[in-house]
Parts: structure tokens; sequence; C-alpha cells
């Protein structure tokens, strides 16, 4: 019993450190998010920049959702299509205006600081 207990222990450890780095990982990301932009913005300029964000999200969730189809032993459906048309239109519809609020802001980038562009960023649910 207590070898069992041991092993389970070990490994909620594992999956618990797995998490906090994740997590951590994703606030580093966040984070910079609006100095890595700023970098990139010297290279190519907002609108490439926000659409190779874009993509590479994209990509990174559909290799996760492959990963997760793999991994699953029942026959998975893509719940897009369950959806009605009416729902469908409303969540192009946010994802229409998602992207156009980034493009939006790393435009801004372009214009005033970073800090400024985040701090107004970040102050439209206020508004």
């Amino acid at each position: 019993m207590n070898q069992l207990s041991s092993a389970t222990s070990e490994s909620s450890r594992g999956k618990i450190f797995v998490a906090i780095a994740t997590l951590g990982g994703g606030i580093f990301a966040i984070s910079f998010a609006a100095i890595f932009i700023r970098f990139s913005e010297q290279e190519l300029g907002p609108f490439a920049t926000i659409a190779h964000r874009f993509w590479i999200a994209s990509v990174a969730l559909l290799l996760w959702q492959l990963l997760k189809r793999n991994q699953s032993d029942e026959p998975q459906t893509l719940e897009i299509f369950s959806l009605s048309t009416k729902d469908l239109a409303w969540l192009v519809l946010a994802g229409i205006i998602s992207g156009v609020d980034l493009a939006l802001w790393a435009l801004s980038l372009t214009q005033t600081s970073v800090a400024n562009a985040a701090v107004l960023g970040n102050l439209s649910p206020v508004f």
C-alpha cells in the first residue's frame, strides 16, 4: 500500500510540475508579447506579424487536436460541424473582430511606446 501511494504522489508531483512550468511559459509569452511583436515589426510590419502569429497558433492547435484524437480510443467528430448556421456565423464574426483588434493593436505599437499600447489595449474591458 505504501509503495502504491508513493508512486501515485510522484506521478502527481510530475503533473503539478508540468502544469506550473506550462503556466510559467504562458505568463512569460503573454508578458513579453508586445515586445516580441515590436521586434518583429522591424522586419515584417504589423499586419504580417499578426498573420504569422495566427497561422503559427493554428498549426499548434491543429497538432494538439490530432494528438488528442490519436490518444483517444473512441471515434471523434469535429464539433464545429454540429453547430447551427447562426452559431457558426457568430463564431466567425467573433474571430474577425478579434483579428481586427489584434491587428490594430500591432499597428498601435508602431505609433507609440510598448507600455502605452499595452496599457491602452488592456483597458478595453473597462471601457
